[in-house]
């Protein structure tokens, strides 16, 4: 290592003194021998092909003035920097700390996960319930039927997806009514029975 910024002092929490000097390993160990491989098979490229590589996203928690350490994920690429000749004369790594987003990330699955279970536990409960169950976009649409309700009618949820396939449902001397009453309650966004 022959410098570090300001930025990378502060976020290491090592001083440039500490670092300074001595290989990339002793100043920062690396967490286990497979991220070494990693750090290592980076520089490689960079040396062979003379371009920049970037590494796949390391964990490396930091040690915390109290002694307890932060999970922390971190981003890593080495740039060649080449001399007036375009030989390889210093590795250049930028490291960017990308744990909020990998938090995210995590948070952002979990809430998936989440959301997936409760729709197939939904869907389980709506399909064992023995009466007749549809639901409606906020424009009167129709946009799910159980299989009862396909039952009862002989439509396929797919025939019976909007108004026209059922108005034969209904008896043709309260269609003119039931298709009023039901624009009416969903304009106005009330309970219709």
């Amino acid at each position: 290592i022959i410098d570090n910024t300001d930025s990378h002092v502060a976020v290491s929490l090592k001083s440039r003194e500490a670092t300074m000097g001595k290989p990339l390993f002793e100043a920062y160990p690396a967490t286990n021998e497979e991220s070494a491989d990693i750090m290592r098979a980076s520089h490689e490229h960079v040396r062979r092909h003379l371009e920049p590589h970037t590494m796949p996203l390391i964990r490396y928690d930091l040690q915390q003035p109290g002694g307890s350490f932060e999970e922390m994920y971190w981003q890593a690429t080495h740039y060649p920097v080449l001399d007036a000749q375009g030989r390889l004369e210093f590795i250049l790594q930028r490291t960017q700390n990308v744990t909020a987003q990998v938090q995210a990330e995590r948070e952002a699955a979990r809430i998936a996960r989440e959301l997936a279970e409760t729709q197939q536990r939904n869907a389980f409960i709506l399909e064992s319930l023995p009466v007749m169950v549809w639901t409606n976009r906020p424009d009167g649409t129709p946009d799910y039927y159980n299989r009862r309700w396909e039952a009862f009618t002989g439509l396929l949820a797919a025939e019976g997806m909007d108004w026209q396939a059922t108005r034969g449902l209904v008896h043709p001397d309260d269609e003119a009514s039931v298709a009023r009453e039901w624009q009416q309650a969903v304009a106005a966004g009330h309970e219709y029975q």
